[in-house]
């Protein structure tokens, strides 16, 4: 079993090492969403989706290891906790589980907060862009006016312009 914790607890790391990285990136998105880099949003994208990918990998690793691990832990693979192997584990693999535990719920937690951040600073964002496509949709459409009889006259077709071609 001690073989098998050892393995699980490089895992762990690995996903640590993942997460603070991706943390790290959340971080630096926001000074590219508030500096309108597009590019480096780009790059910044591919990067989270592929430690995105690199999560999933390890998280079937770490199931395949609970499944070596159910038979003495006594539950089904898919219910076993860190928690419950901090309990069945011998120190100091118990310590070190325990300690990936933690770090691991403060660097999601991070994750979550700095994810929810960058998400409603797009949203505000996006929010003024729309403001712009209004405005320039209303500086186009024009607006009735008064003939001289006082009949009222449809607006000009100004689609597409936005600076008049009169001088």
């Amino acid at each position: 079993m001690n073989e098998i914790i050892q393995e699980l607890i490089a895992i762990l790391d690995k996903e640590l090492a993942l997460y603070r990285r991706l943390l790290q990136l959340l971080r630096e998105e926001k000074k590219i969403m508030v500096d309108y880099s597009i590019d480096d949003l780009g790059r910044s994208n591919m990067e989270k989706e592929t430690i995105g990918l690199k999560l999933r990998l390890l998280e079937e690793s770490r199931l395949m290891l609970m499944k070596r691990l159910s038979p003495y832990i006594d539950k089904e693979p898919e219910e076993i906790t860190l928690d419950d192997l901090c309990e069945k584990a011998e120190d100091p693999l118990a310590s070190e589980i325990a300690a990936r535990r933690t770090a691991l719920k403060a660097e999601i937690a991070g994750v979550r907060e700095h994810n929810e951040r960058n998400r409603a600073l797009a949203l505000h964002s996006l929010s003024h862009i729309q403001g712009m496509i209004n405005l320039i949709r209303a500086m186009n459409s024009g607006s009735p006016t008064y003939e001289p009889t006082g009949s009222i006259k449809p607006p000009e077709n100004r689609l597409g312009r936005v600076v008049r071609q009169e001088l």
